[in-house]
């Protein structure tokens, strides 16, 4: 390995490029006599000669011609690759909006990511707020929010192919039952067991996708399910469960996580339908937005 710095690679352009090193010397601001010693320094780690030197020209050698060529374009491709991060730190130092389904247990599994990103970019604006599925959904298409965390079964991806998405946090789809029907105390409990109670869900016109997935789950057990009521969000759902005015499908780690008025019996062969999730759209190129995306990988 050559003991090679940038200085000298920059000396030798300047003398390769003014064929003379008084003119070198003085376009670097350094004596001529300390250019000359750092050429020399050069060639001698090198093994062999750069210029062609006597009275009345310098010249380079055929080394020389290599070494000009290509260490000038590396040292171009450098400054390019300099300002390309410079800009890129620029971006950082922006605004990155993120929008969160209105749920306190969400901000308890992306907090990890963000903390990392503040740590590492400080400089960086985060805003926050909570939203309903359906402006979240609208709010990330019209680009007014750059990633948003919602749930998996919310999202139908193939209507839109600009997006994208990650798991944040994996959770288990379950029934979630008020321990005040007696069927809370069985210890075992399946969708087919449930056919004739009332179900609460989520308003279709808020998450249609998340009841479509509802309705066509109840219907591989055999039922259509008995809609009892429509709420607006998460925490109407939640409050209108533990009152015992119906049960639902949830997941087992969002509002109702330590609600000893409910229980939870898991649903099995359910892949991704409760996860949490960021979800993002591809066109969106701002680095900000790939840092945090490179974090929830951490998380």
């Amino acid at each position: 390995m050559y003991k090679i710095n940038l200085q000298q690679i920059e000396y030798f352009l300047a003398v390769a490029e003014k064929l003379n090193f008084t003119e070198a010397a003085r376009s670097l601001y350094i004596s001529q006599p300390s250019l000359s010693k750092q050429i020399s320094l050069l060639e001698e780690e090198l093994g062999f000669q750069l210029f062609i030197r006597n009275k009345r020209m310098v010249r380079l050698t055929p080394a020389g011609e290599v070494l000009n060529r290509r260490w000038r374009k590396w040292i171009t491709e450098l400054e390019i690759s300099v300002e390309e991060a410079v800009k890129a730190n620029a971006s950082y130092e922006g605004e990155i909006k993120v929008g969160m389904i209105n749920t306190m247990a969400v901000q308890k599994y992306i907090e990890p990511v963000f903390a990392r990103f503040s740590e590492k970019y400080p400089q960086t604006m985060l805003s926050f707020e909570s939203y309903s599925f359906k402006e979240l959904r609208e709010k990330l298409l019209n680009g007014e929010l750059d990633i948003i965390f919602t749930f998996y079964f919310d999202f139908d991806f193939q209507l839109n192919d600009d997006i994208d998405w990650k798991c944040v946090e994996e959770m288990r789809l379950c029934l979630v039952v008020p321990r005040s029907n007696p069927l809370a105390q069985r210890d075992d409990l399946t969708l087919a067991d449930v056919k004739n109670e009332p179900f609460i869900l989520i308003s279709p016109t808020d998450s249609p996708s998340g009841v479509n997935r509802i309705v066509d789950l109840c219907r591989t057990y055999g039922f259509q399910p008995n809609v009892k009521k429509y709420v607006p969000n998460i925490s109407s759902l939640a409050f209108s469960i533990a009152n015992g005015n119906g049960i639902a499908i949830h997941s087992d780690k969002d509002l109702f996580e330590n609600d000893d008025r409910l229980r939870f019996y898991p649903i099995p062969d359910r892949t991704h339908d409760s996860d949490l999730i960021a979800v993002w759209r591809r066109k969106n190129s701002s680095p900000g937005l790939r840092a945090i995306i490179q974090e929830i990988d951490y998380n």
